[in-house]
């Protein structure tokens, strides 16, 4: 039976209810936004002072990544844990699939012709960077997507082959193996590539760190207990940074993957025993974080080539930064509201006008069926579109697994 964290998560709906998540993604946009923003201010002025803001900033802002990570692997497992009861396997895999490309590939496309417009080495992409088999050099804060990619179609297969009440222990096998399989490719034992590449690691962390909030009720002192560790680690791991920067990259999994499940583990189950209230700017930020991730980088380089010179002196690099935070809240939020929410309720149109057009074609087809079904066979089907009545109609069981109720 799931504990009341897994009651209370299931209760509040997806990560978008839960603000805990919401917060966490707000950190980890804002630390790769800063570590960046902090780059490009150490190139705008001699002022010693943003240099070595830069310098500490880089040890640290790197782990922004590692959140997302983890907290990608969390939510796809929490989503897949409470689905299966209505869809068939292959249209509960085509569907995970449909809604993750809906939520990625809209906003990517957008933000890869503005980089390749503004960045001074942008060129047009390869076919390959279009559909993100991998990420053009320019447009360089991309190359978390290809990583994305392949844990959902993981995660999709899962789908296709396993019920939905044999998941958790799906997942177990499944991380174990990929675990296996990145330590194979790190002793060069196999060939590097997507599906071995080590922060690969850090999805199965995530997973694992969401079965055990769904699974048991933390107390309060472990949550505690487990925000410190994090937070005792992510400081040891600056400090080591700082000295060795050149093992940020190979050693990022140890150095941030585990203090970022940690922290996930911590601050999530914390907020679902407490019920948190988070400031509307920070969810709004956690909302608005996959076009904050990516419009960021094209935007800082676009408004450093843009801003005339002298550079130098205190006031200009002010001016720059209040410019630049300006400039990255207006479009991120316009993005957020005009592009990701309209291409998510775009892709939930277009399933829900699939089941119309099923209905519509197969309306003859089904109540013929219907009439040579015994009744344990039949079930009541209906759908809603905006603007549009309820219809319903008797459809063999098959039809309406495949296609279930629901309003769009």
């Amino acid at each position: 039976m799931p504990g009341k964290a897994s009651t209370a998560l299931d209760h509040r709906g997806g990560s978008e209810f839960v603000p805990s998540i919401q917060a966490l993604r707000a950190l980890a946009a804002g630390l790769v936004a800063l570590l960046h923003l902090s780059a490009v201010m150490a190139g705008f002025s001699n002022d010693a002072f943003y240099k070595t803001a830069h310098q500490v900033i880089a040890t640290i802002g790197n782990a922004g990544v590692d959140i997302f990570f983890v907290i990608s692997g969390a939510i796809m497992f929490m989503i897949t844990r409470a689905s299966g009861k209505d869809l068939s396997p292959i249209g509960e895999s085509a569907s995970f699939l449909f809604r993750r490309a809906m939520r990625i590939y809209p906003l990517y496309w957008v933000t890869l012709a503005f980089a390749m417009w503004v960045l001074p080495n942008g060129s047009l992409p390869a076919w390959e960077e279009i559909a993100l088999l991998r990420t053009n050099a320019a447009f360089a804060v991309a190359w978390t997507l290809p990583l994305e990619i392949a844990f959902y179609c993981m995660v999709a297969l899962l789908l296709l082959l396993v019920p939905a009440k044999r998941r958790g222990v799906a997942f177990a096998v499944w991380g174990t193996g990929q675990t296996i399989y990145v330590l194979l490719g790190e002793l060069g034992i196999v060939s590097p590539g997507t599906f071995n590449h080590s922060t690969m690691i850090e999805f199965v962390m995530g997973t694992a760190m969401a079965a055990l909030i769904m699974r048991r009720t933390a107390r309060r002192v472990s949550c505690e207990l487990a925000i410190g560790a994090a937070m005792g680690w992510f400081a040891a791991a600056t400090v080591f940074a700082w000295d060795n920067p050149a093992y940020i990259v190979p050693w990022r999994v140890v150095l941030y993957g585990i203090p970022a499940a940690l922290l996930f583990y911590g601050v999530v189950a914390l907020d679902l025993r407490e019920k948190w209230k988070i400031p509307r700017p920070i969810g709004l930020t956690g909302g608005a974080s996959y076009s904050l991730y990516l419009w960021h980088q094209p935007l800082l380089i676009a408004l450093l080539d843009a801003w005339p010179l002298p550079r130098d002196p205190a006031w200009s690099a002010s001016r720059f930064l209040l410019a630049c935070a300006t400039l990255l809240a207006s479009v991120c939020i316009a993005s957020f509201y005009f592009l990701e929410r309209p291409s998510i309720r775009l892709g939930r149109l277009i399933v829900g006008f699939f089941k119309y057009k099923i209905l519509t074609l197969w309306g003859p087809q089904c109540d013929a069926l219907s009439r040579s079904s015994s009744p344990q066979h039949l079930a009541r089907w209906s759908f809603q579109l905006p603007g549009k009545e309820s219809t319903t109609s008797t459809v063999p069981l098959a039809i309406a697994r495949e296609f279930p109720t629901q309003k769009y």
